[in-house]
């Protein structure tokens, strides 16, 4: 069989996941060198690691030193065959190595994502630009699908973490075309006669985790921008299954866990990020909105009560001071759980950063000692939110 044939076959099914497809097409070749077998055969090792993307294996420093190893025996194995489609491959690799420890930064980010990201996704992009070689074609823009993809729900966050509006939903949305090109086009649903629901998108962690992060985005911008999205008839097109809480879910669940007060607070010092909340999103105007100088430091940008009259009216206040008192370690990403005794209640507040200037606050007060198991609940809910609005970390 001629070798151009076995490599337009094997990088197709390779961009596909199919490995025992991608292994039983090099068993099948008597054509090609040993040195060109083992290069594929690394190939789909390295693959094979990439695509066990989970949050455990990103963290993992034996998965990535390996794809390395692999990836410097590539290289001179590459340099042995002296096969142009091989030093071509080898830039895809190099590419995918480098997207993979994207990954493993933004885990551990939190709020801060380094300003550099854009840039450095761009410097990918660039050195796939000019690889041409239409054998590899499908291999290579699935990896191009993954980047544009992950590049556009990074300039989502970061429009999110300023209230850019319109800079927020035009990225949410190229995020989404993306994500949807890479299913149809690279991630083809395969059912099993004994399971209906067993498909490749199913089974692709970094899949998953793309979405994951797509939607946590939507869900976080439902509560950022309540304000422009309550105006949307069908409100049903931002939610997304129970594990990601949107504003009409935390106005459910704070009734059914007796939370009297939750908000996002803005710390107003963030003079762009306050200004472009106070604007409200896109406005054409003849003349720039005058935003003032606020004479708050902290200014509540959604907020949820319920049964306001249980709450004692100096709650608000009190959360407020409380936030500035344990500011210098809610700055160290500490969340912190505060109980205070007020008009003979049991008040209790629970604090956490989760944005680059947005602080979670949340209060409720009880004339009797709560259980511990609806304290734990309440605990559980709140971090589970924090966790949304940071979306990665």
């Amino acid at each position: 069989m001629d070798n151009s044939i076995t490599y337009d076959r094997f990088f197709y099914q390779l961009a596909q996941e199919n490995y025992e497809i991608c292994y039983g097409i090099l068993n099948d070749q008597v054509n090609i060198s040993r040195v060109e077998n083992h290069i594929l055969n690394s190939v789909i090792y390295i693959d094979m690691l990439y695509y066990t993307f989970t949050q455990t294996s990103v963290d993992d420093e034996i998965c990535i030193n390996l794809m390395k190893e692999l990836l410097e025996e590539l290289k001179n194995n590459v340099l042995i065959s002296d096969n142009p489609i091989f030093f071509e491959l080898q830039a895809v690799i190099e590419v995918k190595i480098s997207q993979f420890m994207i990954y493993k930064e933004l885990i551990g980010a939190d709020y801060s994502i380094s300003l550099d990201l854009n840039r450095r996704f761009e410097t990918l992009l660039k050195k796939l630009s000019p690889l041409q070689n239409y054998e590899l074609l499908p291999y290579k823009e699935n990896l191009v699908c993954q980047i544009t993809s992950l590049q556009n729900l990074v300039l989502a966050f970061k429009s999110l973490s300023t209230f850019n509006y319109m800079g927020t939903i035009l990225a949410l949305t190229q995020a989404h075309s993306n994500i949807q090109q890479w299913e149809k086009v690279f991630i083809h649903k395969k059912y099993s006669p004994m399971d209906s629901n067993n498909s490749k998108v199913n089974n692709n962690e970094l899949h998953k985790y793309l979405l994951k992060v797509l939607h946590c985005l939507i869900a976080k911008a439902t509560l950022y921008f309540q304000a422009n999205l309550s105006s949307i008839h069908n409100m049903e097109i931002l939610e997304f299954g129970d594990e990601y809480i949107t504003s009409r879910r935390v106005c459910t669940k704070c009734a059914e866990l007796k939370i009297h007060y939750l908000a996002l607070m803005l710390d107003t010092k963030d003079f762009q990020a306050y200004k472009n909340f106070k604007e409200g999103g896109y406005k054409c105007l003849r003349q720039p909105l005058n935003v003032l100088q606020p004479d708050d430091r902290f200014l509540s940008v959604y907020e949820n009560k319920w049964r306001p009259e249980e709450l004692p009216s100096a709650t608000k206040n009190a959360l407020i001071s409380t936030l500035e008192g344990e500011f210098s370690d809610l700055q160290l990403g500490k969340p912190n759980a505060l109980s205070v005794q007020e008009n003979n209640l049991d008040v209790h507040f629970h604090l956490a950063k989760v944005d680059a200037s947005v602080y979670l606050v949340s209060a409720h007060a009880y004339a009797v000692r709560r259980p511990k198991n609806e304290k734990n609940e309440i605990t559980e809910f709140i971090n589970s939110l924090a966790s949304q609005i940071k979306v990665f970390g």
